[in-house]
């Protein structure tokens, strides 16, 4: 995210890959977590569950 502070130990070397997420839906999706869920987070989280959201997209089969 752009609004991101990145920490002097973030070190994108030791990452498998980096999975950009803009700030707007990140803070669209926190919001309804908050009216939806009553889960009260920041744009950091929604980012997060964005992340996760487009990574499980990606998996074509069932795995479990």
């Amino acid at each position: 995210m752009a609004s991101s502070i990145v920490p002097g130990i973030y070190q994108v070397d030791e990452l498998d890959g980096v999975l950009p997420i803009e700030t707007e839906p990140a803070w669209d999706l926190s919001d309804r977590l908050a009216k939806e869920e009553g889960i009260f987070v920041g744009h950091s989280s929604g980012a997060n569950l964005l992340g996760a959201l487009e990574i499980a997209s990606r998996i074509k089969e069932e795995w479990w």
